[in-house]
């Protein structure tokens, strides 16, 4: 059954709701009509039952406790009569701001607890593989390598291994978050003006200062080798 609808003006804004619409599509058509037109169409348009939606808005600087008691003050006038459901905006804000810290909590020791362990395993492996690799430092001095060289050599070892992670991870992150937000049909700008830009960057100078100062520790090592007495050793690998 259909009925005709008058439309006086149409608009690009949202209205100040926060109904439950364009959540399954992104654009989805909302029509809002007065009581009176939606009176006279009723009996047309099929499936119709009783709703009423009553907004309360708080003064300036409310606070919990204050909305709590005006629910319950509301839900005892209206609870009579008519089966009641009331939405306390404030307090779901607010207990999805704790969920969202919490999650937060959660994800960044699991983080810290990965950051630990890596760090561990650079400074292992680095300190670990200068006595390892001593005789082949002397093999390198002997044929006319310098210290310089040698500092040269420990930086790009360096670089490879702190820029080889971020290398390989930044391009399966980008196409992740590109894919998640044509799901969500969020602008690239909105993303941006949320992204924590600043704990990565911080992340990554993180991993690039760890694996620079395990290579200094080893390079600090690797000053002290006597060159004849390596050579000499034939313990050294």
């Amino acid at each position: 059954m259909t009925a005709e609808i008058p439309v006086l003006s149409y608009t690009d804004e949202v209205p100040a709701l926060r109904e439950e619409y364009a959540t399954l599509d992104y654009y989805e058509l909302v029509h809002f009509i007065p009581v009176s037109l939606w009176k006279a169409i009723k009996d047309r348009t099929g499936e119709t039952k009783e709703d009423v939606s009553i907004r309360i808005l708080g003064r300036e600087n409310v606070t919990l406790e204050e909305l709590n008691a005006l629910q319950e003050e509301v839900e005892g006038i209206l609870g009579r009569k008519y089966i009641v459901k009331c939405e306390n905006r404030i307090q779901e804000y607010e207990a999805n701001n704790t969920q969202i810290q919490g999650m937060k909590a959660v994800l960044g020791g699991f983080c810290v607890l990965l950051a630990l362990i890596g760090i561990g395993n650079v400074f292992s492996n680095t300190l670990g593989f200068v006595r390892q690799r001593k005789r082949e430092f002397a093999r390198y001095m002997s044929v006319g390598l310098t210290p310089d060289g040698l500092r040269k050599m420990f930086c790009v070892e360096a670089l490879v291994i702190a820029g080889r992670p971020i290398l390989l991870t930044l391009p399966p992150t980008v196409l992740v978050v590109w894919y998640m937000l044509r799901l969500s049909y969020l602008e690239v700008e909105e993303f941006l003006a949320e992204a924590p830009l600043i704990p990565i960057a911080v992340f990554m100078l993180a991993i690039l200062g760890f694996v620079a100062l395990a290579y200094l520790l080893a390079w600090r090592n690797v000053r002290r080798i006597r060159l004849a007495e390596v050579l000499r050793d034939d313990t050294m690998m």
